[in-house]
């Protein structure tokens, strides 16, 4: 609020007061707001409407001098348009802690302050802002401004929203209203997609579409921070200078796994070195509404990416077996390693298949992670090599009596729970003599060793379904 409503304590004095005074008010006289055009909007707490009818809540009342009564957000709770309750002529003092709302000046101009417990103060009549009300028509327009929530626009076209009142003045003069400009800096009203809501994957392109309040032009290339499993990904400016919404392109990568596709934070809208002007050339507001909140990406429309990762097959010559992993770090470490000669010890046999990252699991949805089954690793130093499992008794099993020989090391990755559209079988052999399990998704080298060396390995059919 204004320094002059700061001075000698009162701020601390009204807050304390106003939170309280919030909760009890007095009996409402009835709003003359329309039942229909009654709401303001603002990017951070949604739709302000003024007359919620509520019971002792009805709404806002225009008068002569001043506005009285209550607006509702659902986000942010009541909005006390003034102190007075009574109706009448009043002009707020806005000084005291009974004493402060909104002033009209007849002519249609609002001056002053309303008040959210949530929210602070908000003036009606701010630097580069203001609110007025059409007389002939009775169509509020233009911004208010809250420190915490930011503009509160109260007219727009698309999407078609205002606030209107049935109040006119008592005089048949004719006066000229005054239509409040647009603030002289742009700011960003919503954020959404032009995509259809669903389920993505690797080398889909995601269109992410930010609205402002008016027209804005872009050089550079600005950049949208998304929040794909707890990482920041860039989605990057592709067109809309000189409109009033700016459209950045995500194309999803491989590990992309997500069920609400968000940005980063308020704050993710990014120059990257670039630039974004009005048509005053004043630089734009950057702030986004909150992830989650009305307006935000993911409060507007539902936006899943679902994408696979690389499961590598490696092999032993020192021990001849094989190892399956997911884990680069591991392959790399494990390639490098030579023996006394100085040669290899693990040869690397290429991408076995494609599954899903433990922590791909841990960022999905509940309906996303009832579609898929770990695959359990398990180790053992005396046979020298790896079991995976897809077979939660098995698990167990080895868990519970096979501690001994059988260390388990934890999920290795995720497959479908069972065979779905585009998933190959990974089948699984095991060799008395050898003490090993092999892995194959290759029906060339399953038939060769099921017609084969029948005598060295046991087919043991399907152990889980992977993507090729």
């Amino acid at each position: 609020m204004k320094n002059s409503h700061t001075k000698n304590g009162f701020f601390i004095t009204i807050t304390a007061l106003l939170v309280f005074g919030m909760l009890l008010p007095a009996a409402a006289i009835a709003s003359n707001i329309d039942t229909d055009d009654k709401y303001a909007w603002n990017t951070n707490a949604g739709w302000m409407n003024f007359r919620p009818g509520f019971s002792g809540f009805e709404g806002v009342t225009v008068y002569a001098d001043h506005l009285e009564g209550y607006a509702w957000s659902e986000s942010l709770g009541w909005f006390r348009l003034g102190t007075h309750t009574v109706g009448g002529a009043h002009t707020y003092g806005n000084s005291t802690a009974t004493d402060y709302g909104v002033n009209h000046d007849g002519a249609g101009n609002l001056s002053g302050y309303a008040w959210s417990a949530n929210a602070g103060w908000i003036n009606f009549s701010p630097t580069d802002g203001g609110v007025t009300i059409d007389t002939a028509t009775g169509s509020f327009d233009g911004y208010a401004w809250s420190e915490s929530a930011g503009w509160i626009h109260f007219k727009n076209t698309s999407p078609a929203y205002n606030v209107v009142t049935a109040y006119r003045p008592a005089t048949t003069t004719t006066t000229t209203s005054t239509t409040a400009t647009a603030p002289v800096v742009a700011g960003v009203m919503y954020v959404t997609s032009s995509a259809t809501a669903g389920t993505y994957t690797v080398g889909d392109v995601i269109p992410i579409v930010v609205h402002f309040n008016q027209l804005v032009w872009v050089s550079g290339t600005p950049q949208l921070v998304l929040n794909i499993n707890e990482s920041p990904v860039m989605a990057y400016y592709g067109s809309g200078s000189g409109t009033d919404t700016l459209t950045f392109l995500y194309t999803v990568a491989a590990g992309d796994m997500i069920s609400n596709l968000e940005y980063w934070s308020e704050w993710a809208l990014d120059l990257n070195g670039g630039r974004i002007w009005d048509n005053m050339d004043n630089d734009v507001i950057l702030e986004l509404p909150a992830p989650g909140a009305p307006g935000s990406l993911s409060g507007d429309i539902t936006l899943s990416l679902v994408t696979d990762y690389p499961v590598f097959r490696l092999y032993c010559h020192v021990t001849k077996k094989h190892l399956f992993t997911m884990d680069e770090n591991e392959k790399d470490t494990l390639i490098a390693l030579t023996d006394a000669d100085g040669a290899a010890v693990w040869r690397d046999e290429s991408i076995a298949y494609y599954a899903f990252h433990p922590l791909q699991y841990k960022a999905a949805s509940r309906l996303q992670r009832n579609t898929l089954q770990a695959v359990h690793r398990f180790y053992s130093e005396n046979l020298q090599t790896h079991l995976f499992t897809i077979d939660e008794n098995e698990k167990e099993t080895l868990i519970a009596n096979a501690a001994d020989v059988w260390k388990y090391e934890g999920p290795a990755f995720y497959v479908p729970a069972s065979e779905q559209d585009g998933t190959v079988p990974v089948y699984r052999f095991y060799s008395e003599s050898l003490l090993v399990h092999l892995f194959t998704t290759d029906e060339n080298e399953k038939n060769t060793l099921i017609e084969t060396a029948g005598d060295v390995w046991r087919f043991e059919g399907v152990a889980y379904y992977a993507y090729p």
